[in-house]
């Protein structure tokens, strides 16, 4: 704690900053208030642009992963600010060699350019990740150190180029201030563990089964020479001069209960949370009364109000948290700022490095003391206060009558001084709802409440009137007013939700993640997008006609990044977030029709019975099989009941509800823009969706029709070959082609030709299964003698030839030879089961109906 007068600032009270006039004298309290006045504007603002708790897009850190081996948390570098607070985490990566002293170290080993990096040094148990060019960053644990040489938990010659670098990675368990955090253990055999977990003696985390909330725990603690002898000018002589207030932040893990049915989520209500960030529920009073204490030369004549003869700040602390009565307290005259540095512990023996300035501001025998080190005060857990029993100021020995030989091996410990008496324990005194006596007149009261170890108030005491400065601040100050405590003020923020079931550790970030303001764009607002719609192997254009039978097998989202399963939900517990509605014409049933009439007077809402899955970037919808079954029958319905040929369908998209599988905050912005489509009168829409705004729904609509007509089976030429390389020849001889339109057509060929191949092209391709020779493909001769032959598909499965497949033939001998295929009886069909509409009538054939066979007469003379 610093040296200072009192503290004066005061929200409430409006000050926007401290204006030094000339000749006049300096105070500690006017410089102050102005630091104060700069924390609280920056802070609100700060809470009023981000919010209760933000990390920044570019820059942010803080998100909790897990180590490798499972044993630990990570920390990732970067800035997070918690009401206003700005925490930071730095990871600096230093470059890497591999030799030392000329000699290449061990593949498990590597040379870092400094042995000391973001002011810590490396330490057996960190975990570094080590990094070069073209090669993944591998996270591992260092296992020993000697200087600058690390030993890694695994081999990394791999790494080993010129741009190879290393950086600490921050955990939870080897965290910069949190000192032996809670939830660990130690692990004692190496044997038992593999390689990458922890080294032997080292720490790992230990989770029970349940669900954690992990937080970031934020406050300011003040730094003396005595923390930082940095801050101490050397020039002057060994004086100190001015404090630090320093950010201090840890990573903490809250068990939690009562979720509820669901499952909890980083926004669920625990009142485990709820407790913890409700603080302190106590309130002190402070006054001055008439009390006489003639043993004391320091007081002056019995009278009221204060009764000292210098001015004071007084420091009332909680030392034991608890309720009234529970909880103790210690306090101070000088705001605690008697201490100093411990050189040496032997028992109930210390040595310190000074005793003091003199008898008023130093130790003496019977002043109670506390020994505090960096984990006592950033844990809030201070260790049990001791009675001083001999100083010698000579050899700054100073004699406890309790030993403290449990702190021998402690660094960085002080020695600080507290002034109670009488009454005062190892606990220092008990609170009670009567006024305590602190000296000089001054009484202090606890209200009914809750109280945590840290907690503090300032009771600044001033000779000139006699009296205490405390609100409302009137001399005389007859009806004080209780308040709260002055600090110290801890800030809260959910990183995440930690759930172990079964052993097995699953993390959820919780984290809050704000952009910049100069990157508040539309197309760089953080979201997903959607990027395309697709049926079958065609993009959906909004107002598209979509025949039924495509709109059976589905549509397929794309999106921007990859989405979460959980947000849509599964086949077996479908959740109203992709949705294809019809609008279907009322009245369409026997019933409606016999009350209302024939006429369509609107349209019903219908949504339709799907399944929705997750494929990665995908979100994939599809009808279920009786809902395809009832698509194929509502037009052939409408057609007719007269009541039109088309439906109206919309595709619809959650925003709200749908988020990224990377990023739990991170969710569909699905807003789309309309346009006019190719200058004609449909509306399409523009893609990539979104608008800059986080959660909007994806809307379109596109009409469901009719599967269309099959094109009807027709022949468009003949030619007579002669193929030589095969039956599949690509440049056979073209012999004659039939072109001639009359009720019998025919196709002279000469006899020398000796044609071998009959070819036939369809304005549509065949069912290969139903062209069988001598069945729907005949070649007879003049005496009806059937000519054997093959049938052959070419040129895209539209055309067809028929080869002749006697042995050793050299073709078509002379002869009037009667050629015919059947589109009767539905021999010649398509795929789709249309038969061949083939009367002779023309190329292409047919008199449009299905069913015509296909006659003509080849002469070869």
């Amino acid at each position: 704690m610093g040296d200072i007068s009192r503290k004066t600032f005061d929200p409430r009270k409006h000050y926007s900053g401290v204006l030094q006039q000339q000749g006049r004298v300096q105070v500690d309290a006017d410089w102050n208030e102005q630091l104060a006045i700069q924390h609280h504007r920056t802070e609100t603002e700060s809470r009023d642009v981000i919010g209760q708790c933000g990390v920044p897009e570019k820059g942010g850190g803080f998100k909790i992963e897990k180590t490798p081996d499972a044993h630990d948390l990570t920390i990732s570098p970067g800035r997070i600010y918690v009401e206003g607070v700005l925490c930071e985490l730095d990871a600096t990566p230093v470059p890497v060699t591999f030799t030392q002293d000329t000699q290449s170290v061990h593949g498990d080993q590597a040379v870092v350019a400094a042995s000391i990096v973001d002011r810590r040094p490396w330490l057996t148990g960190q975990w570094v990740e080590v990094s070069a060019a073209g090669k993944p960053p591998k996270m591992l644990q260092i296992t020993a150190v000697d200087q600058r040489l690390l030993t890694v938990s695994a081999d990394i010659t791999e790494y080993r180029t010129a741009d190879a670098a290393m950086r600490r990675v921050a955990t939870y368990i080897t965290q910069p201030d949190y000192p032996n955090p809670d939830f660990t253990s130690g692990i004692t055999s190496p044997l038992t563990s593999p390689l990458t977990s922890p080294p032997s003696g080292s720490t790992q985390l230990g989770l029970g089964d349940g669900t954690y909330i992990v937080y970031l725990d934020a406050w300011r603690r003040e730094i003396t020479a005595l923390d930082d002898r940095h801050i101490r000018e050397v020039a002057l002589g060994g004086p100190d001069t001015s404090t630090r207030l320093k950010t201090v932040w840890q990573v903490r893990l809250l068990p939690v209960t009562g979720a509820g049915n669901g499952q909890p989520t980083c926004a669920t209500s625990f009142n485990e949370w709820d407790d913890l960030t409700r603080g302190s529920t106590g309130t002190l009073n402070a006054r001055t009364s008439s009390v006489v204490d003639p043993k004391d030369p320091c007081l002056l004549p019995p009278s009221a109000g204060y009764r000292r003869l210098e001015n004071q700040l007084y420091r009332v602390q909680v030392h034991t948290g608890g309720a009234r009565g529970v909880a103790t307290l210690k306090w101070s005259r000088n705001n605690a700022t008697v201490e100093t540095s411990i050189e040496q512990i032997a028992g109930n023996k210390v040595t310190v490095a000074d005793v003091g300035k003199d008898e008023v501001l130093g130790f003496a025998n019977g002043q109670w003391v506390e020994v505090v080190d960096d984990e006592s005060e950033l844990k809030a857990a201070p260790r049990p206060l001791v009675q001083i029993e001999g100083v010698e100021p000579g050899t700054r020995r100073i004699t406890m009558k309790t030993s403290l030989s449990t702190l021998e091996s402690k660094p960085r410990l002080k020695l600080r001084r507290w002034d109670q008496n009488g009454t005062a324990t190892a606990d220092g005194v008990a609170s009670m709802a009567d006024w305590i006596d602190l000296e000089g007149g001054i009484q202090v009261k606890f209200s009914e409440g809750n109280y945590r170890a840290g907690d503090y108030w300032l009771i600044p005491a001033r000779t000139a009137t006699g009296d205490i400065e405390w609100p409302p601040f009137e001399i005389p100050n007859t009806q004080p007013l209780p308040q709260p405590a002055a600090g110290i003020r801890h800030h809260y923020c959910r990183l995440a939700l930690a759930v172990v079931q079964n052993g097995v550790l699953t993390l959820q970030d919780c984290r809050q993640v704000f952009p910049s303001l100069t990157d508040l764009h539309t197309e760089d607002e953080p979201g997903i997008h959607i990027t395309a719609v697709d049926i079958t192997d065609q993009s959906l254009r909004n107002d598209a006609d979509v025949p039924a039978p495509v709109l059976a097998k589905g549509i397929r989202v794309r999106c921007d990044e990859k989405v979460e399963p959980a947000s849509i939900g599964n086949p077996d517990r479908p959740k109203p977030i992709c949705l294809v509605t019809l609008d279907v014409p009322f009245p369409l049933n026997d019933i409606d029709r016999g009350l209302w009439g024939d006429n369509v007077i609107g349209f019903q809402p219908l949504v339709l019975a799907s399944t929705v899955t997750v494929d990665g970037e995908g979100i994939l919808w599809a009808p279920i099989g009786a809902t395809q079954a009832w698509l194929m029958r509502l037009l052939t319905r409408m057609s007719d009941l007269r009541l039109g040929d088309r439906v109206l369908a919309r595709l619809t998209m959650k925003g709200n509800f749908i988020w990224a599988a990377k990023d739990p905050n991170l969710y569909l912005d699905g807003e789309v823009f309309g346009f006019q489509q190719d200058g004609g009168a449909n509306t399409d829409i523009r893609l990539p969706s979104g608008n800059g705004r986080r959660g909007g729904d994806f809307e379109m609509w596109f009409w469901l029709v009719a599967p269309p007509a099959p094109p009807i089976f027709k022949i468009t030429g003949v030619r007579i070959l002669r193929t030589v390389s095969g039956p599949d020849d690509p440049n056979p001889a073209v012999l004659g082609t039939l072109t001639v339109t009359t009720a019998s057509p025919g196709i002279e060929v000469p006899v020398s030709a000796s044609p071998n191949a009959i070819e036939v092209q369809f304005n549509t391709a065949p069912d290969a299964n139903s062209l069988v020779t001598g069945k729907t493909v005949v070649v007879n001769r003049s005496t009806g003698a059937g000519v054997p032959g093959e049938v052959h598909f070419v040129a895209g499965n539209t055309t067809v030839r028929w080869v002749l497949s006697v042995a050793g033939a050299a073709g078509l001998t002379p002869d009037r030879y009667f050629v015919s295929l059947k589109g009767s009886d539905n021999l010649a069909i398509t795929a789709n089961g249309v038969a061949l509409d083939g009367e002779p009538t023309g190329l292409p054939t047919g008199n449009n109906v299905p069913g015509g066979d296909f006659d003509f007469i080849l002469s070869v003379s």
